[in-house]
């Protein structure tokens, strides 16, 4: 301020004041008080670092057993204990290599690398670790250094060294007592000497500054502008020289006051639109600094909700980087991503993961560009941060439940393919994949009809489908295999989400199916016929008999006992003798005619015995027998019979027996498995000279599963086979290939009721036309005499 009138220096307020009173007062109090000091604090800094060196031996035997044991947590304990002695206030230790380990005895939470890594707080004074100079503080800093050693029985090991550290404020701890009553006696003095200085003081100075004081209670904003004071001075003083440089001022003020007042309106506008602008921003603004730590220049409140820490912790790092809460996975693309936008003066965006104050972890996207001068040097970034952690949840769990109900449909046994409205194939599982040996990938997009031509046929039904919104189910032939005609059922679901049309079709295979309601069919045709025969076995057993006995009696009376003296009696009453009457009959074939009625007596008789078989079971007991001797002699008793009774010659069929086991003992009635067995034979053999092969073949295999306790008989010809329509229908009663008069077809019927209902068996035959037959017959094995080894 320029002064508008000189004051002398001899009529100054100041000058007469401090010639009275300050003078002496500030020379003599300021050499007293700092002459003390300056002793004590000598005095006092010898005892210190005398201190430090005392607790050498205590402080390095303790740590020393923490370091051997590698024990973080009693490191961290005992660095908090050493902290706590008054006298010191930090401390430093590094391993062997001179490492530091431990700053003021904060233990890391990353303990996998076993160091300690925090920051040590001198009074408020933060320092780095990897830079810890005495001349960083403000106060002077006292350290002692010395090594650690851990001792056992006379040995030592290095383990590191140790600095403990002291300063300035420890003396001034001590010595605050004294420097307390210097204080009070200087406060004193100065209160006597404040006195003597009002009481000169009131006459030079209360009235002008009586009228100050008055102006400055009346003076305000308001009345500025014809605001004057009148100070009443004694002269040409200093209180002259305010009053007029005051109301200059004033005027000068006024002046300033209208022109900031319209500034100041227009920043408060523009202040109000940036924070509401910020304040609807769905994230965290920044602006921050292109360097290692991400220094921040200005953050949002929202970074407070997002990282859990105080916004102003990360302002120009003042007590945490904000590159210290992103993952450590992450640190660098996101670098990358920086250098590239930089590079190439565009945007940038990233996701990646922050680490909270409580530990979560937490999915935040980035978007921001780099903020360039006039001259194209960076300055800075500008951008904007968004919690996406809940979207990347939900992503999660879309993946998780994806997988699982891919894994659901994969596991299906059922074949599924998915089709859009145009049918093309959206879903391939893993059934379909493995019966078409067609790959997902490969299926993805292509048209059904081209992948699966069999599906042409359902092409109308997956339209309809899809229009009418019903579900539409079909059988179809899928073709035609080893074992014979495939089924398929074909089960079509339609699906609308989302306004998008598709459908689902499930493809099942049901040629077992199909074949069982077959064989089910079949059975159900023997119950029935069984029934029948038991009723026409009564009807025809009783005539019938009497028939064969009627001519059992003819042939005896004419022909085999016709010597006998009631015949002879008779022919003398007739007027003929026995002679003539034999005569007669075999010039008339009498005898032949005889025994062909008595022939076909018998084979009607046995056809009626073979019904009863099969509609009851058999009256004779069972007995446990050797099934392999049982076995062996009905193929015996097959060959005799052949040479003796038949026209087919059974020695021209090798027969090759295979049995794994000696003896094999089983319960049944011996004679219907023998009448089973040797069905089975004389079929095969005469099948297999009728189709003249020829080297005829007959292996009979018998084999014990000591696991389901069952014997099982494989008789395997090398014949013509079956064809399929007959294998059918071949244990059907009444079926049979044979021309009229030569077969019954009761002969397999019969024998496989006797398997399965007397004997609680199983019987199935295999063959393929042109490659002979196979019968497989199942017994259950006596299991308390194959213990006992009979």
């Amino acid at each position: 301020m320029i002064l508008r009138r000189k004051v002398n220096i001899r009529n100054s307020v100041a000058t007469r004041l401090l010639k009275v009173v300050f003078c002496f007062y500030i020379a003599f109090a300021l050499l007293v008080t700092l002459s003390h000091m300056f002793i004590e604090y000598s005095y006092q800094k010898g005892d210190v670092n005398k201190s430090l060196v005392e607790f050498q031996p205590t402080i390095e035997s303790t740590l020393a057993m923490n370091l051997w044991h590698m024990d973080d947590q009693s490191l961290k304990s005992t660095i908090d204990s050493i902290i706590k002695i008054p006298l010191i206030v930090g401390i430093k230790i590094k391993d062997e290599s001179k490492n530091i380990i431990a700053v003021d005895g904060v233990v890391s939470e990353a303990d996998f690398s076993g160091k300690i890594e925090q920051d040590i707080d001198f009074l408020g004074l933060k320092s780095n670790i990897n830079d810890l100079q005495t001349n960083s503080y403000n106060l002077e800093v006292f350290q002692h250094t010395f090594p650690i050693y851990y001792r056992y029985k006379g040995q030592q090991r290095l383990l590191g060294e140790v600095t403990l550290f002291s300063n300035s404020s420890v003396i001034f701890d001590r010595v605050k007592v004294q420097f307390l009553l210097l204080v009070i006696n200087s406060v004193l003095k100065s209160l006597a000497l404040w006195v003597f200085f009002l009481l000169i003081s009131n006459y030079i100075l209360r009235r002008p500054l009586e009228s100050i004081a008055e102006a400055a209670e009346n003076i305000s904003v308001e009345n500025l502008s014809d605001f004057k004071i009148k100070i009443k001075s004694a002269g040409n003083d200093e209180l002259s020289v305010i009053e007029n440089s005051f109301n200059e001022m004033i005027k000068k003020l006024s002046d300033s006051i209208n022109k900031q007042k319209g500034a100041e309106q227009n920043l408060r506008e523009n202040e109000i639109k940036f924070r509401t602008l910020v304040e609807n921003v769905p994230g965290v603004t920044y602006r921050c600094i292109n360097d290692e730590p991400w220094t921040m220049i200005y953050l949002s409140d929202e970074i407070e909700n997002l990282s859990g820490y105080q916004r102003s912790d990360f302002i120009n790092n003042n007590k945490r980087t904000f590159a210290s809460i992103i993952h450590i996975e992450d640190t660098t693309f996101i670098s990358k991503a920086a250098e590239k936008a930089i590079k190439n003066r565009t945007t940038y965006s990233f996701e990646y993961r922050i680490v909270r104050a409580n530990g979560e972890i937490r999915w935040v996207y980035e978007k921001g560009q780099p903020i360039f001068d006039e001259n194209g040097e960076l300055q800075f970034f500008d951008g904007v941060i968004i919690d996406i952690t809940e979207r990347k949840q939900a992503e999660s769990e879309i993946r998780k439940l994806r997988k699982y109900l891919t894994n659901i449909i994969d596991s299906m046994p059922s074949s599924l393919v998915g089709v859009d409205e145009s049918l093309k194939i959206t879903q391939w599982n893993k059934t379909i994949e493995d019966t078409t040996g067609i790959a997902a990938v490969d299926a993805y997009g292509k048209s059904i009809e081209d992948i699966l031509p069999q599906m042409q046929s359902e092409l109308g039904k997956i339209s309809c489908s899809l229009h009418t919104r019903t579900v539409q189910r079909n059988q179809i032939k899928r073709g035609v295999d080893e074992t014979g005609i495939c089924y398929e059922d074909v089960t079509i679901y339609p699906l609308i989400a989302n306004g998008v049309k598709g459908a689902v079709i499930r493809i099942d295979d049901i040629t077992e199916k199909v074949r069982m309601e077959e064989i089910l069919i079949q059975s159900e045709k023997m119950l029935s016929v069984g029934g029948l025969a038991a009723g026409m076995a009564h009807e025809i057993n009783n005539p019938l008999a009497g028939m064969v006995q009627t001519v059992n009696v003819m042939s005896n009376r004419l022909i085999e006992k016709s010597d006998m003296p009631a015949n002879i009696e008779a022919a003398k009453e007739a007027g003929t003798t026995i002679e003539a009457i034999n005569k007669f009959m075999h010039i008339r074939d009498i005898p032949r005619m005889i025994a062909t009625i008595n022939e076909s007596g018998k084979r009607a008789s046995a056809i009626v015995n073979n019904m009863l078989s099969f509609a009851r079971k058999g009256s004779s007991e069972k007995a446990t027998v050797n099934y392999i001797e049982l076995v062996d002699n009905t193929i015996d008793l097959a060959v005799t019979d052949y040479n003796l009774k038949s026209n087919y010659d059974f020695k021209q069929v090798d027969v090759i027996r295979e049995y794994k086991d000696k003896t094999v003992f089983i319960e049944c009635e011996p004679s219907q498995i023998q009448q089973v067995i040797l069905n089975l034979i004389r079929n095969a053999a005469q099948a297999m000279q009728d189709a003249k092969i020829p080297s005829p073949k007959l292996t009979v295999r018998i084999s014990h599963d000591k696991d389901t306790a069952m014997v099982k008989t494989e008789i395997e010809d090398n014949g013509p086979g079956i064809d399929k329509e007959t294998l059918k229908r071949i244990f059907e009663p009444f079926y049979t290939t044979k021309p009229v008069g030569v077969g019954t077809g009761l002969g397999l019927s019969v024998s496989y009721f006797i398997i399965a209902d007397n004997h609680n068996g199983e019987m199935h035959v295999e063959s393929v036309s042109g490659q002979g037959t196979r019968f497989t017959i199942s017994l259950p094995v006596n299991s308390i005499k194959q213990q006992i080894g009979v």
